[in-house]
């Protein structure tokens, strides 16, 4: 015992300069103490908060803990044997961990400790939730909650609710989710608990999942600086990887999106948890592959592999594997990305390899770019196959109403106390009986005319979701047939060697998903009458860009984010866009870098679309009346489409200018 506490002043002794200052305050305690039980209290507490700050120190910290209390066979030594069961978690070592959290268990019920029984139902839980074993995992939560409740420790219930609602949105059960989620935010904010960030930081996840962006942004900053306040590592982490991916999806902003998943793996190796930093490699590693810097993003993805391997984490190893097999096609090292695609293709089972089908799809086209047609084949088969068998969520909207819901219960509750004060105030005047058959009256009207209004609001409300529902189903079976039709053309593109031929059906591709990108923008968004030209014109360059191949092309984008265009607009501005880019490409630079601008601006009633390049211009004497340009000849037709003006100049290249109503 004396060699065990020496051992720990030692360690002590270290975490004083590195902790902070609630971890130095016990361990002053604990040197002050005179009690063994007392002792065991003060390590079992630096244990819990190290957890959150540094999981090393804070395994270290847990073995001194068991060590300890081995022959107390206390509550410390149950808490000891939780916290181990915790840490295999981690490692997921699910059979060691449930071995602990059993004997725990076992060890509580012998103590008669109620309370930490509750948390060790919680922790078994989620064993078998990250064991995918769903329907067990909600089981023991319930069993959580009522213990609490039956003991009064309704704070106590705040995770255990939190865990269940991000359970049931696995199921897809995102209404029964959401009643959860309601549930702890009023336990939360009655008892101001610090669980707020995991709150915060789940409601945002659900909004992301259905892209409500604004609505997760604002969760995430509220979660972020209760994180933050609390020096808790492992919820910054998990708050800027949420930044990252709200950005990465909603501005494709990979700058921004790289600072906070980077900001997300430096939490994450602070608090040591292993396989959230391999995610933040990986997240890294893709954003600058994005970015072009291949020897960043390589480096980046072997380090999640070989954390992977070391872990024997199999779905990070074929995740990893799959992204390093993305970076070499991209760099069109085909047989470096044959290799690693091959690996993972080995470990992915039947049943999971619906998770992976957005990396086939990406794979796809990267080895077709590659001329790589059978590969690319192979796994854009795989992404439909895997694409047909996902079911469609079927209220997005259900999501929003975690807010809404609590917001009107909490006014309910507050008109309901304001009412009855109302009713006693009349009660005690002289004149009760006319107030009362008055008011009787009022409220008689105004609960008629509110049910008409709740009859008509209702059937104008259906009628408008019919409408729009069917409408969006038509974008995705318009857009569908496009893939189709893009599919075909790229099959045939195969029987053809002279690459005159295949540059015509690629420009032909290029100006058919110039039309499917409106009709999957009305599809994915809440708003089916106006297409995001911002959002628009960002992926026709990307299409053309990665068309070409040549990254010397330079495409600068000027849109505000605000403007919003008629769908029967937007299809021959796309197009005008689209062919004025593939002209540019082909015949302004010859092979030399270059520039190509794109700008939209908004005046009163009208648009003006200005597109230019820096490259030879046009030909001396030239005439759009009698040139045989095809794609010039397109666009005048289009702006005659729009009721626009046309301006063509060479001037230190090409400037074409189109004004048009909106």
């Amino acid at each position: 015992m004396k060699k065990l506490l020496c051992v720990l002043f030692l360690l002590f002794s270290i975490l004083a300069f590195s902790q902070q200052a609630k971890i130095d305050s016990l361990s002053i305690e604990f040197h002050k103490a005179t009690q063994d039980t007392i002792k065991a209290r003060l390590l079992s507490e630096i244990g819990v908060t190290l957890y959150s700050t540094n999981i090393k120190e804070g395994k270290r910290m847990n073995d001194s803990l068991l060590s300890f209390t081995t022959k107390m066979q206390n509550k410390y030594y149950a808490q000891g044997l939780r916290m181990q069961g915790t840490y295999s978690l981690i490692d997921r070592d699910y059979e060691n961990s449930e071995k602990n959290y059993l004997k725990a268990l076992q060890l509580s019920i012998e103590l008669g400790d109620l309370k930490l029984q509750s948390a060790l139902f919680g922790n078994l839980g989620t064993l078998f939730g990250w064991q995918e074993q769903r329907e067990k995992a909600i089981g023991f939560y319930e069993k959580s909650i009522n213990l609490n409740d039956s003991l009064g420790f309704e704070k106590n219930n705040i995770r255990p609710c939190i865990n269940i609602a991000i359970t049931l949105s696995q199921f897809n059960k995102l209404e029964d989710a959401n009643g959860y989620l309601i549930k702890a935010l009023e336990i939360a904010e009655k008892h101001n608990s610090d669980q707020l960030t995991y709150l915060y930081n789940e409601i945002a996840n659900n909004y992301l999942r259905s892209e409500i962006y604004d609505k997760s942004e604002e969760y995430l900053n509220k979660a972020l600086p209760i994180a933050e306040k609390l020096e808790d590592n492992i919820a910054m982490g998990r708050i800027s990887n949420s930044l990252g991916y709200l950005y990465e999806t909603r501005d494709e902003d990979w700058n921004k999106t790289l600072i906070y998943y980077e900001k997300a793996l430096k939490y994450h190796k602070l608090s040591g948890h292993t396989l959230s930093i391999i995610d933040a490699y990986g997240n890294c590693g893709t954003q600058y592959r994005r970015l072009g810097n291949y020897i960043k993003s390589e480096a980046y993805f072997k380090q999640a592999l070989s954390l992977a391997s070391e872990k024997k984490s199999i779905d990070k190893i074929i995740t990893s594997n799959l992204n390093l097999s993305e970076l070499y096609a991209k760099r069109k090292n085909t047989r470096q990305a044959i290799l690693y695609l091959n690996t993972a293709n080995e470990l992915i089972g039947s049943e999971s390899k619906i998770t992976y089908r957005n990396h086939f799809f990406r794979l796809g086209n990267l080895f077709a770019e590659n001329n790589s047609y059978k590969v690319a084949y192979e796994n854009m088969r795989s992404f439909a196959v895997l694409s047909d068998s996902l079911y469609k969520e079927n209220n997005l909207n259900k999501i929003s109403e975690v807010e809404a819901k609590y917001q009107t219960e909490k006014k309910e509750k507050e008109n309901l106390q304001l009412r009855t004060e109302n009713v006693e105030q009349e009660l005690a005047t002289a004149n009760a009986n006319r107030l009362k058959l008055i008011f009787a009256i009022g409220l008689l009207g105004a609960l008629l005319a509110l049910g008409i209004f709740a009859f008509y609001y209702r059937k104008n409300k259906k009628q408008k979701e019919v409408i729009e529902s069917l409408q969006k189903e038509l974008h995705h079976r318009v857009k569908n047939n496009l893939s189709i039709i893009d599919t075909f053309i790229e099959v045939a593109k195969e029987e053809f060697e002279d690459d005159k031929f295949t540059h015509k059906l690629t420009e032909l591709q290029n100006r058919i998903d110039s039309i499917n990108e409106v009709h999957l923008q009305l599809y994915q968004s809440d708003d089916i009458t106006n297409v995001n030209i911002k959002k628009y014109v960002a992926k026709l360059s990307r299409n053309v860009q990665d068309s070409f191949n040549n990254q010397e092309i330079r495409i600068h984008v000027n849109v505000p984010s605000n403007i919003n265009l008629d769908p029967n607009k937007s299809f021959p501005l796309g197009l005008i866009i689209n062919e004025f880019l593939t002209n540019s490409f082909k015949h302004a630079f010859d092979e030399k870098e270059g520039e190509v601008r794109i700008a939209v601006s908004e005046t009163n009633s009208n648009l003006e679309l200005v597109l230019s390049d820096n490259g030879k211009g046009l030909p001396k004497n030239f005439d759009i009346q009698t040139s045989e340009s095809f794609g010039l000849r397109i666009m005048k037709l289009l702006s005659e489409q729009l009721d626009g003006s046309f301006d063509l100049q060479s001037n230190d290249g090409v400037n074409l200018t189109i004004q048009f109503p909106k």
